[in-house]
């Protein structure tokens, strides 16, 4: 399929007239036909990925409903397959053409971010994989593929954490981030308030998210888009929350709490209250005691 793939069933809305749409392969379609919701849409081309308003995700999409599954990746399988590899490589040329200030609502804006973020932990998980097995561990190398390795994404050069905490969590203390320029950081935060324009925050950005490890939010089994993000969010959220293995239990609760304390605060007032507002049953849990957490590849 060679770099063909990078015009599967992609769905964007530009913001400038020139050109037209051209129809998708039929090759290409009927080999991701089963694993994408709308693969009759039209695309355009590549190269105007950074004036459109709208993104299908569609790349991305197909590739999670292949390999990714309610008891984690098949990392292997996904590292074994080469034109899936290509679509998720297009995907993430993609991202790093895309501008989300073109985007025509906040909303868009962080179901960009939002799966930026997993499609570059899926890519590293499946290199950790493809060297050290189905036993590798995301913390290999002091944690690199979060803090180490630089990726584009919207014109910037940023590492996994400067994603997390800046854009996403609008959070320039974070430890893991204070040597980042002042310049780069607030680029970044700029970036965040795009996707806040009102101010405020959104605490369940942490259940979005993947770390690609055992004892965290598992790898969304499809892309995110802004009709249904709110859905998923919650969804996602209450998930975890309530998952009694690494989420809340009578043990204690799990170790996002404590790391990301204030999101929660900021939430509900409390991370008592955030978390109350998601329980399904009364668990007598403890908020000063995090669970031991996973890092093996989930």
């Amino acid at each position: 399929m060679a770099r063909l793939t990078v015009l599967v069933g992609v769905l964007l809305i530009s913001s400038c007239d020139a050109g037209g749409p051209i129809p998708p392969s039929d090759e290409i379609a009927a080999v991701w036909a089963d694993m994408v919701e709308r693969d009759d849409q039209p695309i355009i081309e590549a190269r105007r990925f950074g004036t459109v308003t709208e993104l299908s995700h569609i790349h991305l999409d197909g590739v999670m409903k292949r390999y990714i599954h309610a008891a984690g990746g098949d990392y292997s399988a996904l590292a074994n397959d080469t034109e899936a590899r290509e679509l998720l490589s297009d995907y993430l040329e993609i991202l790093a053409a895309a501008r989300p200030e073109s985007m025509k609502n906040p909303q868009e804006r962080l179901a960009f971010w939002l799966n930026a973020y997993n499609a570059l932990v899926l890519q590293s998980l499946v290199t950790l994989v493809d060297v050290d097995g189905p036993d590798a561990e995301v913390s290999k190398d002091e944690f690199a593929m979060f803090t180490q390795r630089r990726h584009r994404v919207a014109g910037f050069e940023l590492t996994l954490e400067e994603l997390n905490h800046l854009v996403l969590r609008g959070h320039s203390t974070y430890p893991d981030i204070t040597h980042t320029p002042a310049e780069i950081s607030r680029s970044l935060l700029d970036q965040h308030q795009l996707i806040f324009p009102a101010g405020g925050f959104d605490a369940r950005i942490n259940f979005a998210i993947s770390f690609g490890a055992q004892g965290f939010p598992p790898m969304p089994t499809q892309a995110y888009r802004a009709a249904s993000l709110e859905q998923h969010l919650e969804e996602r959220t209450q998930s975890f929350v309530n998952n009694d293995a690494y989420g809340v239990n009578s043990n204690g609760v799990s170790v996002l709490f404590h790391w990301f304390r204030r999101d929660f605060i900021l939430s509900s007032g409390s991370v008592e209250g955030f978390i109350n507002g998601y329980l399904r049953e009364s668990v007598n849990y403890g908020v000063d005691r995090p669970l031991r957490f996973d890092w093996r590849v989930r």
